[in-house]
């Protein structure tokens, strides 16, 4: 039996601390509302969403350094709430022309 739904994110600590957590944020609570803020405010969630956009948009892995310091310059204003993730007109990323075969 569960008594309640608190919760508190031991991941801090440790290896896993690399994932980079928000200091801002306590780091417990009640709810998945809250639990899904401390997720989203990683710096692993900010990285894999960026990524995925970066790979929906452009069609292939950010591999170079020039890809790599872009999804960095994104995450980075992910991550501060310069990009309303919920509004793709604010993605700082060129529009990119489909190429044939590729996804529409």
């Amino acid at each position: 039996m569960t008594p309640d739904d608190s919760w508190s994110n031991r991941w801090r600590a440790g290896a896993n601390a690399s994932l980079g957590w928000d200091a801002t944020l306590p780091g417990s609570g009640a709810g998945a509302k809250s639990l899904g803020q401390e997720l989203a405010a990683s710096d692993a969630f900010a990285h894999c969403q960026v990524t995925k956009v970066f790979q929906a948009v452009c069609f292939r892995a950010p591999i170079s350094s020039a890809d790599q310091a872009t999804v960095a310059a994104i995450k980075a204003s992910f991550k501060s709430g310069a990009i309303d993730s919920s509004r793709c007109s604010s993605c700082p990323l060129p529009p990119v022309r489909a190429s044939k075969g590729a996804p529409q």
